[in-house]
């Protein structure tokens, strides 16, 4: 459903385009049919050919719709039926179905971007930080020493440690980090 959604709005531009160049709506259609890829394309050729056996066009876009069941196929189908049945031009219902289709379509890419950064916290959290965090910690503290080892050093072993910790950070690039640094960057 989710890749006929998706190919919805470019069909119904191109059905639209092709009315408006003067074809009918059944050869419209067809050109969809034949041009288009994908689950679209191959319920629209099962539509025709139901068409072409006797069915009315009208019974077959609604099985369409019903076989598909994506609400924006739905409501395009529901357009062209209704204006067919009350003699509204065709071409004008699809044009406003066109806009109507790229609109929705675009919405859901946004609504779609706006939830990216939430489903990527978590990855994030699991699998980037610790390994980011892991590597900033051999940096910072070499093997074989604890803390308290830190702590106890003369301060000039200090001081040359926080200065290589700067020296490696301004490397790889993190200026927030290095500017939390409380030794002052006077050697580099």
């Amino acid at each position: 459903p989710e890749s006929v959604a998706y190919g919805v709005s470019g069909a119904g531009d191109l059905i639209t385009t092709c009315v408006e160049a003067g074809l009918g709506l059944d050869a419209a259609l067809q050109r969809v049919a034949e041009k288009g890829e994908g689950p679209l394309s191959t319920e629209l050729q099962r539509m025709l050919r139901d068409v072409a056996m006797g069915k009315l066009r009208r019974e077959a876009m609604q099985e369409l719709s019903e076989r598909v069941g994506v609400d924006e196929l739905t409501n395009f189908i529901n357009s062209i039926i209704q204006a067919e049945q009350l003699g509204v031009g065709i071409a004008q219902v699809l044009r406003v179905q066109s806009e109507q289709l790229r609109t929705q379509r675009r919405q859901r890419a946004e609504r779609q971007a706006h939830e990216a950064p939430i489903k990527m916290l978590f990855p994030l959290v699991l699998f980037v930080f610790p390994a980011f965090l892991s590597v900033m910690t051999f940096w910072i503290i070499p093997p074989g020493r604890d803390t308290k080892m830190i702590s106890a050093m003369a301060p000039q072993k200090r001081t040359h440690m926080a200065q290589n910790i700067r020296k490696v950070l301004k490397r790889i690039g993190f200026p927030a980090i290095r500017s939390m640094c409380c030794v002052s960057d006077s050697t580099d």
